[in-house]
């Protein structure tokens, strides 16, 4: 019983491999939200229509003539160019998601049956923030999240170009399957120094940097920077002496002037003189 069942399987491998001829086998990457088109060039078929476009046994859109009756696609996210060009079997996938990444056989009639396979890897750009609290003196902690990037990517810091060993957190969206990672550093910041948050994205071989700005240092007065300020503070009070003084003996040099003038007119303080 064994032995027959190994002689008719192999027998129906060697039928599927006679029908089927599987001539290439290309990879894809379209970002998220983003159409993407499938390629599939096929020669002009010769026989009654046939186009299908599979993921593993899962019918994703198919063209196919069977009895006089044509079978066309779920145009929701879907659309094949076949119906209009024979020679055109590509599938165009709208508004791609991390759920649409695939391998994908496109099966179409030359004579026998061929099959070519598409790989479509997805991708999602991380968005960086960057956020500084605690800051003392230089010393702060540096958080930083990276958000809505696709495949898992790498978090880290570089602290004048060298690698700060920090841990990092990572977390999936179960709606988008989307991801975000997180860090979070305590470190002294001198001037001059360049702290940077880095997330790696392995398919786009593309890195997000954000940049920290050097914190500013505490300054400590010098004894004379003290002196000047407390010499400042000195001159304040002479300075108000010193107008006062002038103030009064102006008033003083008027009242005299003015009685020296009136005494020369000849008014005496009493009457005026005859």
């Amino acid at each position: 019983m064994e032995e027959h069942c190994r002689i008719n399987c192999s027998m129906l491998v060697m039928l599927l491999s006679c029908l089927l001829t599987a001539l290439a086998h290309d990879t894809q990457l379209a970002l998220v939200g983003d159409d993407v088109h499938l390629h599939c060039p096929c020669p002009a078929s010769t026989g009654d229509p046939y186009l299908v476009w599979q993921i593993g046994l899962t019918v994703v859109a198919q063209y196919v003539q069977r009895f006089g009756n044509v079978t066309v696609p779920d145009q929701s996210r879907t659309h094949l160019y076949y119906q209009q060009n024979h020679k055109n079997c590509s599938l165009l996938l709208r508004n791609v998601s991390v759920f649409d990444e695939h391998t994908y056989s496109c099966f179409y009639r030359n004579g026998d049956i061929v099959e070519t396979k598409v790989s479509l890897q997805v991708v999602a750009n991380y968005t960086l923030q960057l956020d500084v609290n605690g800051m003392n003196s230089g010393t702060g902690k540096y958080h930083c999240q990276a958000r809505g990037g696709y495949p898992l990517g790498r978090l880290f810091w570089l602290r004048n170009g060298e690698p700060i060993v920090a841990n990092s957190t990572q977390d999936q969206d179960n709606f988008s399957q989307l991801y975000t990672l997180t860090s979070t550093l305590s470190i002294s910041m001198d001037n001059g120094t360049i702290l940077k948050c880095v997330v790696e994205n392995p398919r786009l071989h593309l890195n997000a940097t954000a940049e920290v700005l050097p914190a500013p240092s505490a300054i400590t007065p010098t004894m004379k920077q003290i002196q000047e300020q407390i010499t400042a503070v000195s001159v304040v009070p002479i300075t108000v002496g010193i107008l006062t003084s002038i103030l009064i003996v102006t008033v003083l040099l008027i009242k005299h002037y003015r009685r020296q003038h009136l005494t020369q007119m000849g008014y005496t303080g009493a009457s005026w003189v005859v």
